[in-house]
């Protein structure tokens, strides 16, 4: 496999040698645009995909510190008796109640 690689470098290397200035000239700035397109088509995608994740990250991280700000509050509320037959007669009456259609 590698002596094959090397064989094509070679023949390469001597097409590439047979060419005049101006043509070698042009076959490097082609392979050179080629490798600029290629980069970018690779490289901007991936670029992109992570910026959205970045701020993914950043969205669910003030997500986290919201929660925890308001956790106690909510533990409050959750082991206060009165709230917690409020809230039950409160969704009891929401199941029970029967709205009219049209």
């Amino acid at each position: 496999m590698i002596d094959q690689l090397l064989k094509w470098r070679a023949s390469l290397e001597a097409w590439f040698r047979g060419l005049g200035q101006r043509e070698q000239r042009a076959v490097i700035a082609g392979a050179g645009a080629c490798l600029l397109l290629l980069l970018l088509a690779v490289w901007l995608p991936v670029e992109r995909h992570v910026s959205n994740l970045e701020h993914r990250v950043q969205t669910k991280q003030a997500d986290l510190a919201w929660l925890r700000s308001v956790a106690p509050q909510l533990a409050a509320l959750r082991s206060a008796p009165a709230a917690a037959s409020v809230l039950n007669s409160a969704a009891s009456s929401r199941r029970t109640r029967r709205v009219p259609f049209g």
